[in-house]
């Protein structure tokens, strides 16, 4: 995948195109959409359109190699949900939904409860939790 997302961007020129792990995401002025025939629906134009006459749309490129893709996979919106955060550009603003923190903090609750034995994969998963949500909420 490193090398297609090298060809993607340096290559096809679609230099705005960012990735995170196994993610690739970019950024489009609002009502910039065109519409991908295999999904029937409407993309941001970064999304499915070159930047010059010469590039292939992402998805088309995707195509065209063979590449495998959903369309559940290709989200967009005014915020997105990333590994269960909220991600919002417009106001600058990461967060998690409110039930999600409620639950961590009730189960952060529960675990503290003296004379309770907890087994190690249980520490173990509720440190993952922790360090999840102290990503958006240090102060948590």
């Amino acid at each position: 995948m490193s090398l297609v997302i090298w060809i993607t961007i340096f290559v096809k020129l679609l230099e705005a195109l960012k990735v995170y792990m196994d993610d690739l995401y970019s950024y489009e002025l609002l009502g910039k959409l065109l519409y991908y025939a295999p999904y029937d629906t409407w993309y941001p134009s970064g999304q499915s359109l070159p930047y010059y006459s010469f590039c292939h749309l992402l998805l088309q490129f995707w195509d065209k190699i063979g590449l495998l893709h959903k369309k559940s996979k290709q989200v967009f919106g005014n915020t997105l949900k990333v590994i269960g955060f909220i991600i919002d550009p417009n106001a600058m603003s990461i967060t998690f939904p409110v039930v999600k923190k409620l639950e961590l903090v009730q189960h952060l609750c529960e675990f503290v409860i003296p004379c309770k034995c907890w087994a190690l994969c249980e520490y173990q998963q509720l440190a993952g939790w922790v360090n999840w949500g102290l990503n958006v909420f240090p102060y948590l």
